[in-house]
């Protein structure tokens, strides 16, 4: 507490400054704003504003690399942005962090430890923000992957329809996400009211049942959807 005045603002300048050089090096299409300068100046804003501009600046962002990538793109990904923060900010305004901090553990992969830990020091509501962000990476993983494909369409009237068409239901389609999305929001369900309940070891039961959970989910999902997660 003595030194969070300083602690505080350089958590959030780090924890941004790693949102925006990912962004920057996985999703970099516009060149002018994927340079590292433009990503210190961003992450030196966020460090003293409110952590949910992490979230808008970083959604910005992607929107302005997918402009840059396909003008369909972006407005088929600003649909998406709105309606997760719609949810969002009406379930858990306050988990940023999960927002966050999923795709950032996809891109490391340990994605499956994000659940576990938003279920033991959150809330229900974390199970919203926990499934944003595993839908946010998959988003930009499946339009990173159709980027050429994209790019090749002509900015016609029934081109336009044809692409629009692609992407919806190259989003639609995807299981993984669906089943991760629902495994992770199951966890974090199923791991905050095990450590809630008034028995010995709840924590460590909670981990335990919470990550049996999600694996068992997910098998399920692969046998069913055939994800191959």
């Amino acid at each position: 507490s003595k030194f969070e005045a300083y602690l505080i603002p350089t958590g959030k300048f780090i924890l941004a400054m790693v949102v925006f050089c990912l962004i920057n090096s996985r999703f970099g299409y516009m060149t002018k704003i994927a340079k590292f300068p433009i990503a210190l100046i961003l992450a030196l804003f966020c460090s003293f504003m409110p952590l949910n501009m992490i979230v808008v600046l970083a959604a910005l962002v992607t929107l302005a690399h997918a402009f840059s990538m396909s003008m369909i793109c972006a407005g088929v990904l600003a649909v998406v942005y709105v309606i997760m923060f719609l949810l969002y900010f009406k379930f858990s305004p306050k988990d940023t962090l999960a927002v966050v901090l999923t795709p950032i553990c996809f891109v490391f992969k340990i994605p499956y430890a994000i659940p576990m830990a938003f279920g033991l020091v959150g809330n229900p509501g974390s199970s919203v923000s926990v499934g944003c962000g595993v839908v946010v990476y998959y988003v930009l993983v499946y339009l990173k992957k159709a980027a050429e494909a994209f790019s090749k369409v002509e900015e016609e009237d029934a081109d336009i329809l044809t692409q629009v068409k692609t992407i919806l239901t190259g989003l639609v389609s995807n299981k993984a996400m669906i089943v991760c999305a629902a495994a992770f929001a199951a966890t974090v369900l199923v791991v905050y009211f095990v450590r809630r309940m008034s028995i010995k070891y709840a924590w460590t039961i909670a981990m335990v049942v919470g990550a049996l959970c999600e694996i068992l989910i997910i098998l399920v999902g692969d046998v069913v959807f055939t994800t191959n997660v």
